[in-house]
C-alpha cells in the first residue's frame, strides 16, 4: 500500500484597513486537505507585529515540515506552531504552509492571529478579537490502493524421498517461479498432515510461521516471500519425520497482491508412501 499523501495546510495572515477577522475555509483534494485561514486586521498606517499560532488537534501526525513568506517560525511544540510574521504595513500578507506526513485520520485545526504595534510588545486595540480565531476540521481520505499486476506465479515440489522409513526424516522442497511482472506480498504456505512430525522450514533466508513448531505433529507453515520481481524465483524446504505407514500427501500453495492469469499452477500436491 502506498503511504498515505502529504496534508498541506496553509494559513494566510494579512493586513488592511477594516473589521478584523478570520474566515476559515476548506479545499478537499484527494489526500491532500488543505486549510486556509485569512486574517484582516484592523491597523493605522504606521507597521505593526502580526502573530500568528495554530494547533494541530491530532496526535496521528507522523511529521510536519513548515514555511512562511515572511518573518520566522519557532521549532513546532508537539502540534503547536508559532510564527512570528514580523512588521506589516497595511495591505501587506505573509503565508505559512504547513506540510503532514502520515496523517491517516481526521485532523481539526485551531489558528489564532495576534497583532502589536511596532514596539512588539504592546497589542493592538481590536474591536472584535472574537473573530482572530479559526478551526478548521477534515477527514483524510486513505490513499488508493496498490494498482493489482497481472503475473503467472507457478509451484513446483517434491520430496527428498518419496518412499521413506517410518521415524526417519525427509524433506520437502517447493519452488515458487514469478511471470513476467512483480507479485507484490507473496506468501507461500501449506497444511502439514497429522502424520509428519514438524523439524523446521527455511525458503532461503526468509523466516517462515504458522501454527506448527518443532517436534509438533501436522500444523501449518507459512513463509512470506515479499514482493517477487519478475522472472525471480524463490525456494521453500520443509524438514519433517513421518510418524505412520502409510500413503501421506502434503499441498503447498502460493498466493500473492495481483492477479493471476493461470491460478492453477498455484498450488502443487506431493505425495509419499511411508513403509
Amino acid at each position: 500500500m502506498p503511504a498515505a499523501a502529504p496534508a498541506v495546510l496553509r494559513l494566510s495572515f494579512a493586513t488592511q484597513q477594516g473589521v478584523a477577522h478570520i474566515i476559515p475555509m476548506t479545499r478537499r483534494d484527494f489526500g491532500k486537505p488543505a486549510f486556509s485561514l485569512r486574517t484582516k486586521r484592523c491597523v493605522k498606517t504606521h507597521a505593526l507585529s502580526l502573530l500568528g499560532t495554530t494547533r494541530l488537534l491530532s496526535r496521528s501526525v507522523g511529521s510536519a515540515t513548515f514555511s512562511t513568506t515572511r518573518g520566522a517560525c519557532l521549532p513546532l511544540a508537539e502540534t503547536t506552531l508559532t510564527c512570528n510574521l514580523g512588521p506589516m504595513d497595511p495591505g501587506q500578507s505573509g503565508t505559512v504552509t504547513v506540510t503532514l506526513t502520515n496523517v491517516t485520520t481526521t485532523v481539526t485545526d485551531n489558528a489564532s492571529v495576534s497583532a502589536y504595534q511596532a514596539d512588539g510588545v504592546t497589542l493592538l486595540d481590536d474591536a472584535k478579537p472574537v473573530d482572530n480565531t479559526g478551526s478548521v476540521t477534515t477527514s483524510i481520505a486513505p490513499p488508493p490502493p496498490a494498482p493489482q499486476t497481472t503475473t503467472d506465479v507457478q509451484i513446483s515440489g517434491s520430496a527428498s524421498n518419496g518412499r521413506p522409513q517410518v521415524n526417519t526424516g525427509i524433506s520437502y522442497t517447493f519452488h515458487v517461479k514469478n511471470g513476467t511482472d512483480v507479485a507484490n506480498n507473496t506468501v507461500f504456505n501449506t497444511q502439514l498432515p497429522n502424520t509428519l512430525k514438524f523439524t523446521s522450514a527455511n525458503a532461503g533466508g526468509v523466516t517462515c510461521g504458522g501454527t506448527t513448531t518443532p517436534g509438533q505433529q501436522g500444523g501449518t507453515v507459512v513463509c512470506n516471500l515479499g514482493n517477487l520481481a519478475a522472472k525471480a524465483q524463490s525456494s521453500i524446504t520443509i524438514n519433517v519425520t513421518p510418524t505412520a505407514i502409510g500413503t501421506v500427501s502434503t499441498t503447498g500453495a502460493v498466493t500473492f497482491d495481483g492477479i493471476d492469469p493461470n491460478p492453477s499452477n498455484n498450488s502443487k500436491t506431493v505425495t509419499i508412501t511411508v513403509k
